[in-house]
């Protein structure tokens, strides 16, 4: 089989004229004018030739990390890649999501770190956050050649009798109240200098206008048996302020009881 000639009856004649003109029809021939750069044909009933030239996901993203969204009904919109550590965090109903900086949630960040030799912990003025937990660690106490039995706590550097305890030591329970310095640690033994390593944990709800409650977990190892010994204090701070600071010491009233070496890590979260 073979044709003679051009196989088309007619063309009706119509040319395109501009560079990316295609050919279209509405009750005639016509031409469709091409689009702007990297935008792409959509079908569209509206339009008198049936199509449209339209942005893409190529014209509206501009950046490494930037995210294709729709800020109304079939309109494509660009959300711009966020900062380090921030997260894609939703508006509400209409409103397009933004990157934000990670919010309190259940992260835990760390307020204070230090490690100390022959001093006390104060953790100096700090924005501590609704919840706090401080981890203290020592393997020696530097006590003047004297023995120790207890270890102590403040808030914003306050001694007026405003601490309140219930404490656990092995088998043994009691109560304190009025306290000048918070006896966090009760060891129910005696702790020497170098044969008393230990640990507390220190549990803390910080909301201002209400009194601070916590509780305070220990291990230690008695001096005199060897043994591993535990105590656990519950506690109230009766003030309202925010706690901004937080002060550790074996003995507040004897300059002489200080912490050979020791580590203070406090964490605090908006839960």
């Amino acid at each position: 089989m073979s044709f003679a000639g051009n196989q088309y009856t007619s063309d009706e004649g119509y040319d395109l004229d501009t560079k990316g003109q295609i050919h279209s029809y509405d009750t005639a021939n016509a031409a469709l004018n091409v689009g702007s750069n990297n935008q792409t044909i959509l079908a569209d009933s509206a339009q008198a030739l049936g199509l449209k030239y339209a942005a893409s996901s190529t014209s509206t993203l501009t950046t490494t990390g930037d995210l294709l969204a729709a800020s109304a009904a079939n309109v494509l919109t660009r959300i711009g890649a966020g900062a380090s550590g921030e997260v894609l965090t939703g508006n509400g109903t209409g409103v397009l999501p933004t990157f934000q900086a990670a919010g309190g949630g259940a992260l835990w960040e760390q307020a204070y770190q230090t490690t100390i030799t022959d001093n006390v912990f104060d953790t100096g003025t700090v924005t501590f956050k609704k919840y706090i937990q401080a981890y203290l660690s020592w393997s020696e106490f530097d006590l003047g050649g004297n023995t120790n039995y207890k270890q102590e706590l403040q808030f914003n550097d306050s001694d007026t009798a405003e601490y309140t305890s219930r404490y656990f030591c092995n088998a043994n329970a009691g109560t304190r109240t009025g306290q000048q310095d918070l006896n966090v640690f009760e060891a129910c033994g005696t702790m020497s200098e170098t044969a008393s390593a230990g640990s507390i944990f220190i549990s803390l709800i910080n909301i201002s206008g209400q009194n601070k409650y916590g509780l305070a977990q220990g291990n230690w190892i008695d001096s005199s048996s060897g043994a591993p010994c535990r105590s656990s204090v519950w506690f109230q701070w009766e003030n309202t302020s925010l706690v901004t600071s937080i002060q550790i010491d074996p003995n507040f009233n004897d300059v002489n009881y200080k912490y050979a070496d020791a580590t203070l890590t406090v964490l605090h979260s908006d839960g």
